[in-house]
């Protein structure tokens, strides 16, 4: 069993982030109100509620009844662009097993007020739906939801092929998300899953360990494990929950988006048919659902009144860096001309040179489109800060800004200046520090974000603190992007043209100089890519490679070249890995692959 097939059971766990206000819209929020109520008195000066009370006494304090409610939906507002080369089907039951509910009025709240269970464990079947939890809960703003889950569990269509046979069932994933003890007294432990196929004919199962490693969500949700627990914690969408005294019964519902929420990569073996699940028994070899990419897409933000996921793929042409100068290994100098080493270098071609328009404190960057805002967040914030901050900005007679997708922020980037990374004419005092993006890192609890003081694109964990620039006016990318012909994809969005394979792992010098002497597919003009060429061509819903595999296949999840060299030392140059869609500079003699490209 793949580690990758616990996500299925994590889009699950961070599934409740979806929460419809049942009841009559909520008040305007009042910060005074609020402020007065953490103090101990609402604004007429009766008693409010005790922050260090861990367990509020509903008959002391003014409170208000609320129940949640959970249930499945098919699809959301915004559902999340299909993955290529990856089928989908839509579970035919799912379930999941919480041990606890808390209201936070702020995401780090250390007393949240815990809702009642109608027991120790209680089943949501989140196909039917049903109850999960009510209480009383005291007057005040609540901002965000924790679950504390037992288990997650999918059950999808599947055939197997046994003895020449192809017998239609159904597959359960049963995943313990924590340890936790089930109705009938038997114990589980963390990481502990079940995979069971059953028929009228066949019935097989097998039970495996595997790692907990769930995806930080792009609603804001936030997934804790250790210590024998699983925790969610995921912003109240459509805004805070305002409870006053006096209010009627408060209806939650939480709402599991599940189209398409299991993936798996059709395999080409006799007998298994397209956007069928198929496996081999005795054994579950096969059709495995490894991983699902972009399941944080599916989750609140997906429900959310508004829904502006990030956007995954360019929809303009990549502006170049203003590199100027070129190495040979061992000195930065001016760049070679065509014929000797070092030629084809991110400084020998001038491709969409960057351009921007200022208009007080908004810049316009006329190869993109994008509009930015010109200043920064005044401070670091957390990750879950710096996308309120954006998405309560107005600024330019505009209030539809947004923290940047990891692909928008590097369109920022040049590569050909250090300290910081950026035109200081367009984006004046600049730091040299480290941005969020709103892109989470699919595989992991971490967000990405980029370093301003060379270029480094990575993961970080969002609870630590970065800075922000917001973005407006983003498009989505076209559909289909790719034309594939035999060893060449062309890019409808960059307009550039790929090699589909790789050439062999070599040192940064010899790669340089053979792209420069590849013909392919009739044409001589080959180069490499420079470093925000080859980014755009990351795919962040994949992993292991991280790229459409539909275009590319075979792609190894290895280290590619990039032309960009790495102004930091005389003997580096950038390069991009196909794991995961790192970047930074390695060491010029080291042997790495290279994908070349033409164009536009």
């Amino acid at each position: 069993m793949r580690p990758g097939t616990v996500l299925l059971m994590c889009f699950l766990a961070i599934g409740p982030a979806c929460v419809e206000h049942a009841s009559d819209p909520l008040g305007p929020y009042d910060a005074a109100a609020e402020d007065a109520l953490a103090m101990g008195t609402d604004s007429g000066g009766s008693q409010g509620a005790d922050a260090g009370s861990a367990e509020p006494d509903a008959g002391s304090i003014a409170s208000a009844q609320v129940r949640l409610a959970a249930r499945s939906v098919q699809h959301c507002a915004v559902d999340p662009p299909a993955t290529p080369g990856l089928a989908r089907a839509t579970p035919n039951a799912a379930r999941t097993g919480i041990l606890k509910v808390e209201l936070l009025r702020e995401r780090t709240d250390p007393s949240p007020v815990e809702l009642t269970l109608p027991g120790t464990l209680v089943e949501v079947d989140l196909v039917a739906g049903g109850l999960v939890a009510e209480g009383a809960v005291p007057a005040g703003t609540y901002r965000w939801l924790r679950y504390w889950l037992a288990y997650g569990s999918v059950t999808v269509a599947a055939t197997a092929h046994s003895g020449g046979q192809q017998i239609a069932g159904a597959l359960e994933f049963d995943l313990a998300l924590a340890a936790y003890q089930d109705g009938d007294g038997q114990t589980h432990a963390p990481g502990e899953m079940i995979v069971r196929f059953d028929s009228a004919y066949a019935q097989f199962s097998q039970t495996t360990v595997v790692p907990l490693d769930c995806p930080l969500s792009v609603a804001g949700g936030l997934v804790e494990t250790g210590w024998g627990s699983h925790r969610i914690s995921v912003p109240m969408p459509g805004g805070p929950l305002v409870v006053a005294a006096g209010d009627p019964p408060r209806e939650l519902q939480a709402l599991f988006p599940l189209a398409g929420a299991v993936t798996w990569r059709d395999l080409e073996v006799s007998g298994f048919r397209p956007e069928v699940l198929d496996l081999a028994l005795p054994s579950t070899a096969g059709e495995i659902p490894a991983r699902l990419p972009a399941c944080d897409l599916l989750l609140s933000d997906r429900c959310a009144e508004g829904a502006r996921p990030a956007r995954l793929d360019p929809a303009w042409p990549m502006p170049d860096s203003a590199t100027t100068v070129c190495t040979d290994g061992a000195v930065i100098a001016d760049c070679p001309a065509a014929g000797q080493p070092g030629a084809g270098q991110d400084g020998t071609y001038a491709i969409h040179p960057t351009g921007y328009r200022v208009d007080g404190d908004v810049v316009e960057d006329s190869v993109t489109g994008l509009l930015w805002q010109r200043g920064t967040s005044p401070q670091a914030l957390d990750w879950w800060q710096a996308r309120d901050y954006c998405d309560d900005l107005v600024l330019g007679g505009r209030d539809d800004w947004s923290l940047p997708s990891r692909l928008e922020l590097v369109s920022l980037l040049d590569v050909g200046r250090l300290g910081p990374s950026i035109d200081l004419e367009a984006f004046p005092d600049a730091p040299s520090d480290f941005f969020w993006t709103a892109s989470p890192a699919m595989f992991s609890s971490l967000a990405f974000g980029v370093r301003f003081d060379e270029g480094f694109v990575y993961d970080h964990d969002p609870r630590e603190s970065g800075r922000v620039r917001c973005v407006a006016q983003g498009r989505a990318g076209p559909t289909p992007r790719f034309s594939v012909a035999a060893e060449t994809a062309t890019d409808s969005a960059t307009g550039l043209t790929w090699q589909r394979g790789t050439l062999p792992a070599q040192s940064w010098l010899d790669a340089l100089a053979s792209c420069e002497a590849l013909e392919l597919d009739g044409a001589g003009d080959w180069r490499m890519p420079t470093l925000k060429e080859l980014l755009t061509i990351v795919d962040e819903r994949a992993l292991n490679p991280s790229i459409d595999v539909a275009a590319f296949p075979l792609t190894p999840a290895e280290w590619l070249w990039a032309s960009s060299p790495g102004l930091c030392s005389t003997d580096y140059g950038w390069t991009v890995s196909f794991t995961d869609g790192y970047c930074t500079p390695a060491a010029a003699t080291q042997l790495y692959l290279t994908r070349c490209v033409r164009g536009p």
